[in-house]
C-alpha cells in the first residue's frame, strides 16, 4: 500500500501540466535524436519531467505510468474535438458533391471527311468534304423543384450551312434554353407534383438542299432541336399526362407565325396475356395559323402508339396517325427492337412505314414536316411513300463494332419507281481509341430512281462525348 501511495505521489509530481514554454531538461539537449518528440509531449501537457529537471529517458517505466501516459495523451487528442472534426469534414465532402451534381458541364463532338462519287460514274461532282458538329451545355440545378438546362448546337452550319440562315438568325437558330419546376399543386387537388417546362429553341432543323452537290443523300437530314415553348407534366389517376403550347414557326423579331396545343395520355396495361406490358401512348394535336380560325388556317392531327415487350430481349412498337379524315392522310408505322437475342452481340432494329400523301396537311408542309418520323440515316421520310429499313451493330470486342444500316423508299403501291424509289445502304466500323472516343470509318450507296442518280461516299469521323 505504501509502495503504490508513493508511485502515485511520484507520477502526481512527473505529470502535472507545467508551463511547457519554460521546461528544458538537463538531460535531453537539443541535438538529441529525441528530443522534438520529447518536447512535443511537454507540450501536449503529456508529461513534466522530474522536479530536478531531467526526463531520464533510459529509466524503465512502469504499468501505472504506461497507463497515465496513455491518458494523459487521449485528452490531450480530444476524441470528442477529432469526431466533431470528422462531422465537419463529411459536411464538406457532402456539400462538394451536391454542388458538383448540381452544375453538370456536357458535349459532343463530331467531326467528318467525306470523299463523295469515290466509285460511282453518275452521281454529278467529285469532291471531297469536311464537316463538323459541336454540342455543348450546362445543366443547373437551382435546388430541390427547379433544373435548367442551356444548350448549344452548331448543327454543321460552320461548313455544311445550306443557305438557310443567315448571320443575324444564326444565334437564335443554335441556342437552346430549357428550364423545369416541380410544383405541388395538392392545394388544387394533384396528388403528385406537376412539372412546367419553359423552352426557348428553333425547333428541328432539316437539310433541305445539298450545298456540296456531291452528296444528295444527306438531304432530308434532320437535326433534332425543341421548340419555344411551355408544356406540363404530372400523373392523374394513373395516367401519365402531359399537354401544352408550342411555337412552331417564328422568326428573328420574336413574332410567332405558327402555333401548336398538344396533349399526351400515356398509361401502362400490366398483366396482359403472353405480352406481361403495353405501353399506350396517345397524342393530340391542333395547329394553326396566326390568330384566326380560318378552315384553311387550322389543322387537327392524332396518334395512338402501342408498344409492349415480346420476350426480355425483344421490343415492338405499332403506331397509326392521322391528319385528317380521309384514307390518304393516314400513317401506319412499326418498329422491332432485337437486343442481341442470339448471344452473339448483335442489336438490330428493323422499321417499317407507310405514310398517305396528305398525311403532313399542305398548308403546313414546312412545319409539320417531323411528324413522318425518320429513316435510319436520321431523314425525314415522305408522304405517299413505303418504307423499309434497319439498322445492326455486330460486336466483335470491347473496341471493335462493325456496323450497317439500310433503307428502301417505296411508291404507295409498294413499286420501287422512278416516282418515289430511293435506295441506301451503308457499312463500316466503329474503333474505341480511348474512353469516350471512336474512329469511325463507312462507305455508303445511293440510288434515286427519280433522277435516275447513283452516288457513293466513303467517309471517316472521329467522335468525342463529355
Amino acid at each position: 500500500m505504501k509502495r503504490n501511495l508513493f508511485v502515485l505521489f511520484v507520477l502526481s509530481i512527473f505529470i502535472v501540466a507545467p508551463s511547457f514554454a519554460a521546461t528544458k531538461f538537463k538531460d535531453v539537449p537539443d541535438s538529441h535524436w529525441a528530443s522534438s518528440s520529447v518536447y512535443d509531449m511537454v507540450r501536449m501537457g503529456i508529461t513534466k519531467g522530474y522536479p530536478d529537471g531531467t526526463f531520464r529517458g533510459d529509466k524503465s517505466i512502469s504499468r501505472y505510468e504506461t497507463a497515465v501516459f496513455l491518458s494523459k495523451l487521449s485528452k490531450s487528442i480530444s476524441i470528442e474535438s477529432v469526431n466533431a472534426d470528422l462531422a465537419s469534414l463529411k459536411s464538406d465532402v457532402l456539400a462538394l458533391k451536391k454542388q458538383k451534381e448540381a452544375s453538370v458541364f456536357y458535349g459532343n463532338y463530331e467531326g467528318d471527311w467525306k470523299i463523295a462519287n469515290l466509285v460511282s460514274s453518275i452521281g454529278g461532282y467529285k469532291a471531297t468534304v469536311s464537316s463538323y458538329r459541336l454540342i455543348s451545355g450546362v445543366k443547373q440545378k437551382i435546388n430541390e423543384n427547379t433544373d435548367v438546362d442551356i444548350n448549344l448546337d452548331t448543327e454543321d452550319y460552320g461548313y455544311y450551312n445550306d443557305g438557310t440562315v443567315s448571320l443575324e438568325s444564326l444565334a437564335a437558330n443554335l441556342l437552346v434554353i430549357d428550364s423545369k419546376i416541380k410544383l405541388n399543386l395538392a392545394d388544387l387537388g394533384f396528388n403528385n407534383p406537376v412539372t412546367l417546362q419553359l423552352t426557348y429553341g428553333p425547333g428541328p432543323k432539316k437539310r433541305s438542299l445539298d450545298p456540296t452537290h456531291a452528296i444528295p443523300s444527306d438531304i432530308g437530314y434532320v437535326y433534332w432541336r425543341p421548340h419555344t415553348g411551355i408544356k406540363a407534366y404530372t400523373n392523374l389517376w394513373g395516367f401519365d399526362i402531359s399537354g401544352g403550347y408550342i411555337a412552331l414557326d417564328n422568326n428573328t423579331t420574336g413574332k410567332i407565325n405558327t402555333s401548336q396545343f398538344t396533349g399526351t395520355i400515356n398509361y401502362k396495361i400490366g398483366n396482359v396475356p403472353w405480352l406481361n406490358e403495353i405501353k399506350l401512348d396517345a397524342t393530340g394535336d391542333y395547329v394553326f395559323t396566326g390568330m384566326y380560325n380560318r378552315p384553311d388556317c387550322r389543322n387537327t392531327r392524332a396518334s395512338l402508339t402501342l408498344a409492349a415487350p415480346l420476350g426480355s430481349k425483344i421490343d415492338a412498337e405499332g403506331k397509326i396517325a392521322g391528319g385528317g379524315s380521309t384514307q390518304s392522310s393516314l400513317m401506319v408505322a412499326g418498329k422491332l427492337d432485337l437486343k442481341d437475342v442470339w448471344d452473339t452481340g448483335t442489336v438490330a432494329t428493323l422499321q417499317f412505314s407507310k405514310i398517305g400523301a396528305t398525311f403532313i396537311d399542305p398548308n403546313f408542309t414546312a412545319q409539320e414536316f417531323y411528324f413522318t418520323g425518320v429513316d435510319p440515316f436520321n431523314r425525314v421520310l415522305e408522304t405517299g411513300t413505303v418504307n423499309l429499313g434497319g439498322k445492326v451493330a455486330q460486336m466483335l470486342d470491347p473496341n471493335f463494332t462493325l456496323v450497317g444500316k439500310g433503307e428502301i423508299t417505296l411508291n404507295s403501291n409498294y413499286q420501287y419507281d422512278t416516282t418515289k424509289g430511293k435506295l441506301t445502304a451503308e457499312g463500316g466500323i466503329s474503333y474505341a481509341i480511348a474512353p469516350n472516343t471512336s474512329l469511325d470509318a463507312m462507305y455508303r450507296i445511293y440510288q434515286d430512281k427519280s433522277v435516275s442518280d447513283t452516288s457513293d461516299l466513303a467517309s471517316l469521323g472521329l467522335n468525342y462525348n463529355f
